[in-house]
């Protein structure tokens, strides 16, 4: 792939890439990248984004650090208007209680399976296989 990249670089001079990574990366074949950082969203923008969406906003310590992350922020907001609509369905296993990425990401998925099932509703067949692929495989 990186070698991918670099002759991508050389022949496409007008093509714009979009290299992202939680690790700051120093290879030879990045030079001339322009590096950008990502800062963490303060606590009011996020208060402020999550009120905007109706969201209460979560006392854990822990899960207000993880949603200073704007791609974390999303996928909590998402995630949680989809955990109120379908809370009390047994078929659904969402964690109730988020501190964590990983149960943040976990509930993510489940998501998608709650959209599995929206839109194989009348197919259990394609239901249950999508359902074992996210749940097993991603």
């Amino acid at each position: 792939m990186l070698l991918e990249l670099q002759d991508l670089r050389q022949k496409a001079k007008s093509v714009q890439i979009v290299l992202s990574s939680r690790y700051e990366i120093s290879f030879t074949w990045a030079e001339g990248f322009h590096m950008l950082e990502l800062l963490p969203l303060n606590e009011e923008k996020v208060e402020a984004y999550l009120q905007a969406r109706q969201i209460f906003f979560p006392p854990d310590q822990r899960l207000r650090k993880i949603m200073q992350n704007p791609m974390m922020l999303t996928l909590f907001a998402n995630v949680n208007e989809i955990i109120e609509r379908y809370k009390g369905d047994k078929q659904f296993d969402f964690k109730p209680r988020t501190t964590t990425q990983g149960e943040l990401i976990w509930n993510f998925m489940e998501a998608q399976v709650v959209t599995l099932f929206k839109v194989y509703n009348t197919n259990a067949a394609g239901y249950y296989y999508h359902k074992f692929m996210i749940r097993h495989f991603l």
